[in-house]
């Protein structure tokens, strides 16, 4: 699946797609859009509850939220940073000639090497007449053994797996064929113990490693339909991954297979690995009459009663995201919680590596399937979507669990002075694409866009909306004025200093299930203290 701008824009908005992170909708439905020690010391802390409210109930603090997400973005730098260290290239321009559309990864894992080998199956369709070339991400880090199927020979270089078609292929037309290959990841996909030296195997892709360990069209514009991913590791290890476990064999040489299937659209660094000798946890969450959807939870064993504390939180968490971002995305499967060496989260697509089972990190990483893993960026510069979304959400669930006064409190704790843009201009700098302004500063934007999307729970909240930058004035919209709610966001802001906010409350007026219209109604002193309409 790609990304496409749309024919025409609302008027005033950029023409730039490349900066205006465009939602495309799937099929499925899935929808897409276009300090080193520090960092160290973050990804070793394990964090606890240290606050509590007037009736004793131990409630998140402001200094716990911050340092979860810059625990998050630490593990996602050191990804990042690896990456760079290695100085890739961008992906081949060829690449936007083809639609990956299925990726089966068969992959033996052995921990003693460390190394990796074993098939990725790679099915595309073309998108221009005569495609005879397929490119795919590679680092050279690893190497390919054969390429078969609709190939006509291979060469790896440059970090770029250049594989020419047996025969063209016209538009609309079906490719398919297999990379053998072997070697030791250098980012990606870990290796390292835990415990009592159990090995442990896991996987951290974002932004650019999945190339480090699987061949792909690794860019976050492109989603595979569904995926296949069979993991081989060493007896006594249970390896978990995306969607929907369908065997488990033991091949009688020391080995055992996972085979896992994800159904839904996923994008290269979703797809995840996790294996060591985990504590499986479960229970079901209930979201109809006679309709459950699996929950597990993957601990370390010396951490399974943490986990074991943890899952009701996350039924709850699971109940309220559930009716006010809609169904879960991938109720056809499961959600679970798979425990990995960094101190932060990533959120797989199904499967959440998490350091730790805290309730900050849980509810980040669980609102991220909704928002990063159903509805994605499709350029790195647009991270904000997906983190600052699971920020607001942390926010509305927390006024959900406590009460109102604490989410404004949590809203005003995120609101401080931001050194950048939303958008992301160098996606190449390690502290840039996972600074802490995609996380903190996108909540307001969120109720705005909210409001032009009309998408509950945003439109049933009654917000002041920034002003629209290069205003000489911070005035409120006219009563009637009509703002569109087509299914595209407003540019982000393009300043380095914090936008004005009108600081106007209103009424929310709705017509034919979209947000049409904008009331005065009175005037609040802070961006976060506007009444919810109930």
């Amino acid at each position: 699946m790609r990304v496409s701008p749309p024919a025409t824009w609302p008027s005033g908005w950029p023409t730039d797609y490349s900066r205006s992170g465009i939602l495309t909708f799937g099929p499925i439905p899935s929808t897409r859009l276009s300090g080193a020690l520090v960092a160290i010391l973050l990804l070793a802390m394990p964090l606890h509850l240290n606050g509590r409210d007037a009736t004793g109930r131990d409630i998140p603090s402001p200094a716990e939220v911050r340092a979860v997400h810059q625990q998050e973005a630490a593990a996602k730098m050191a990804a990042l940073q690896r990456h760079r260290l290695l100085k890739v290239p961008p992906g081949d321009p060829a690449q936007r000639f083809y639609d990956a559309r299925y990726y089966r990864l068969d992959l033996r894992l052995d921990p003693a090497g460390p190394s990796l080998s074993g098939k990725v199956q790679v099915r595309g369709t073309a998108l221009v007449d005569g495609l005879s070339l397929v490119v795919l991400d590679l680092l050279g880090n690893m190497v390919v053994d054969s390429v078969s199927g609709d190939a006509g020979g291979f060469t790896h270089s440059a970090d770029l797996l250049h594989v020419p078609l047996s025969q063209p292929v016209d538009s609309g037309g079906d490719f398919t064929f297999e990379v053998s290959y072997h070697g030791q990841p250098i980012g990606g996909l870990g290796f390292t113990t835990h415990g009592d030296d159990s090995p442990v195997i896991w996987s951290l892709s974002e932004p650019y490693s999945a190339r480090a360990w699987w061949p792909c069209k690794d860019t976050p514009g492109d989603k595979a339909d569904s995926v296949d991913i069979i993991l081989t590791v060493p007896i006594g290890l249970t390896a978990a991954s995306n969607g929907t476990l369908r065997a488990t064999t033991d091949n009688d040489d020391g080995t055992v297979t996972f085979y896992w299937h994800e159904k839904y659209p996923i994008t290269t660094y979703l797809v995840s690995v996790a294996a060591t000798d985990y504590a499986v946890e479960t229970d079901w969450f209930h979201y109809g009459q006679s309709d459950s959807l699996l929950v597990e939870y993957y601990a370390y064993p010396e951490n399974s009663s943490a986990a074991r504390a943890g899952l009701p939180q996350c039924l709850d968490m699971l109940g309220y995201f559930h009716r006010i971002f809609g169904p879960y995305p991938f109720l056809g499967e499961k959600y679970g919680v798979a425990q990995f060496p960094p101190g932060g989260g990533m959120e797989h697509q199904t499967i959440s590596s998490q350091g730790h089972f805290g309730e900050v990190l849980t509810v980040h990483e669980l609102a991220h399937q909704w928002w990063g893993d159903k509805i994605t960026n499709a350029v790195w510069g647009d991270i904000w979507l997906n983190e600052g979304f699971a920020s607001y959400a942390e926010a509305l669930y927390f006024e959900y669990k406590y009460d109102r006064d604490y989410y404004r409190d949590y809203m005003n704790g995120m609101d401080r002075p931001f050194p950048y843009a939303l958008f992301v201009d160098d996606t190449t700098a390690v502290g840039r694409i996972f600074h802490f302004t995609v996380y903190d500063r996108v909540p307001g934007w969120c109720i705005c866009s909210g409001m032009l999307w009309g998408i509950p729970p945003f439109s049933r909240f009654c917000w002041p909306i920034p002003m629209i930058p290069g205003s000489p004035t911070a005035t409120p919209p006219p009563p009637g004025f009509r703002i569109c709610a087509r299914p595209w966001p407003i540019p982000p802001w393009t300043g380095s200093s914090t936008p004005g906010y009108t600081r106007w409350a209103g009424r929310c007026t709705r017509s034919s299930g979209a947000l049409r219209k904008w009331t005065v109604a009175r005037r609040w002193s802070s961006p976060f203290t506007s009444p919810r309409q109930r």
